[in-house]
């Protein structure tokens, strides 16, 4: 059994979290705080259960600014970050 990580995706996730999201883990390797929320306290990432072959069609919730927005189901935070984090001299964590 497999497991996906799924990062909130605003401009306040941790490098840890939004490293790790749409990343696919077996439950055999599940640590938390490393693979597993919570990775550091008020940790707001969550799993899902993986299925391979199972399409990621549909959408998922993000915040750009103070507006909820609904992207691709597929993209992970690295992909929204390119699209909709402008970078004012790069982040702070």
């Amino acid at each position: 059994m497999w497991y996906e990580f799924i990062a909130t995706l605003d401009n306040r996730t941790s490098a840890p979290c939004h490293s790790r999201d749409g990343e696919t883990y077996s439950l055999e390797e599940k640590t938390v705080g490393f693979n597993y929320p919570p990775l550091h306290p008020r940790c707001r990432s969550t799993v899902a259960p993986y299925i391979d072959g199972m399409s990621r069609s549909g959408t998922r919730v993000a915040k750009v600014d103070k507006d909820t927005v609904h992207i691709p189901a597929a993209m992970n935070y690295r992909d929204y970050e390119a699209v909709y984090i402008e970078w004012f001299g790069g982040r702070e964590y």
